[in-house]
């Protein structure tokens, strides 16, 4: 079975709930008050914070660590990508339909300034 990476919003949403609930079931059997609350519910916060934190550092490290191995295991340069090719010789690819028309423009003069004409005066 392979080991997946954490989810780190997860994880910490997930502890958010989870004291906020033992936080209710506190109040709700008189274990503490509600003035108790303004001072445990921010340090919930802090802690699923650091908590997120470390996770998120943690994951990073071991891609880092990942990434190291995989490049030493791959001493080769990575070969280009090959274009799309057709899967039928008269159908036209991408780049085809992107390409401007070959066909050369016809002489046309550009349309003129309606001010070129006029004097400013003012």
């Amino acid at each position: 079975m392979r080991r997946h990476d954490t989810d780190v919003t997860s994880l910490v949403f997930g502890l958010i709930f989870v004291g906020i609930v033992g936080l209710w079931a506190l109040i709700a059997s008189d274990t503490m008050g509600l003035p108790d609350l303004t001072v445990l519910g921010p340090a919930l916060l802090v802690v699923a914070g650091f908590i997120g934190l470390a996770a998120t550092l943690g994951t990073s490290s071991r891609q880092r660590a990942r990434a190291a191995a995989v490049s030493q295991a791959q001493p080769g340069p990575a070969q280009p990508a090959q274009p799309a090719q057709p899967a039928h010789p008269d159908e036209p690819t991408l780049i085809d339909e992107l390409a401007p028309d070959s066909t050369p423009a016809k002489d046309v003069e550009p349309p003129s300034d309606p001010q070129e004409g006029k004097s400013s005066t003012s």
